[in-house]
């Protein structure tokens, strides 16, 4: 929204980057491309970050924290942080981890403030983490466009439950019957290693 343009090259079959432009936060950006001799366009806005404040680790299957009798226990991961008050905010949770089988990484978590503007949240991610296994958080700060995409892409590949509605698009932030999205996001993250 400050009228920088820039045209992306691509690094890769299907993967286009920016060589200069450097994402703001509070700015507003719009990607416009043509596919086929059809023009579409997105606009997204990039939120302020919320910074993580700790990362939690939780038996798998055992409930509580501590010890567990399983010889092989596994863990999630849960990430806790401090929603901004008075603002609607929309957050995605991104793990990763040395141990790559402990991590699904089709696993999309995104949480509304709605309910608890202002408050202590946290975001579980299932993992099957060891101990000593590394793992790195990502709390991405999105907005709702890129949350309402999200939200409805399990119905659109038949991943909820028997009580969800048919199987449908999920909701796209793209012009002209353009499927999937264009999202401007700020980011925190923190390492732990499992203990």
């Amino acid at each position: 929204n400050t009228g920088n343009t820039e045209a992306l090259t691509e690094t890769s079959p299907g993967v286009y980057k920016t060589l200069s432009l450097i994402g703001t936060m509070g700015r507003n950006y719009t990607l416009n491309f043509t596919c086929n001799g059809k023009q579409y366009s997105a606009n997204s806005s990039m939120p302020n970050s919320v910074p993580i404040d700790s990362l939690l680790f939780q038996l798998n299957g055992g409930g509580g924290f501590g010890g567990s009798t399983n010889p092989n226990p596994t863990y999630r991961v849960i990430c806790k942080f401090k929603d901004t008050p008075g603002i609607s905010n929309y957050y995605m949770l991104e793990v990763s981890s040395n141990d790559t089988a402990a991590v699904n990484k089709n696993n999309m978590r995104v949480l509304s403030d709605k309910l608890v503007d202002g408050q202590e949240m946290s975001l579980t991610y299932r993992t099957h983490l060891v101990l000593n296994d590394s793992v790195t958080v990502k709390l991405k700060c999105i907005d709702k466009p890129t949350y309402d995409f999200y939200s409805t892409l399990p119905n659109a590949i038949g991943e909820n439950s028997f009580l969800s509605s048919l199987p449908a698009n999920p909701i796209s932030n793209i012009s002209n019957g353009g499927l999937g999205y264009f999202s401007a996001y700020s980011v925190s993250k923190m390492s732990a290693v499992v203990h």
